[in-house]
């Protein structure tokens, strides 16, 4: 039971701001990105090969793009915190 409090504990850390308590929306985007990409590609993948199969599925050009959007919206979470620090 240990682990998963602290499991939460860490999660709730990299989700919130520096006082602990208000939610940066930035980092919360980015947590739901990045934990739906996968049953983003599976489902493409899965859909070329059984229900469509004339279709044809790039994961490459997938992941590429996934990849960019990702490393884009982190910049934009890291500059925006960047910002809030020092602003006070």
């Amino acid at each position: 039971m240990a682990l998963f409090t602290e499991i939460k504990k860490l999660i709730h850390d990299v989700l919130t701001e520096n006082d602990g308590q208000s939610y940066c929306i930035g980092r919360v985007i980015i947590a739901f990105l990045a934990t739906s990409g996968f049953p983003t590609f599976l489902g493409c993948a899965l859909y070329s090969v059984y229900a469509n199969p004339e279709h044809h599925f790039d994961q490459q050009s997938f992941g590429i793009a996934f990849g960019a959007i990702l490393a884009g919206l982190s910049t934009a979470v890291i500059s925006i915190g960047q910002k809030q620090k020092t602003d006070k």
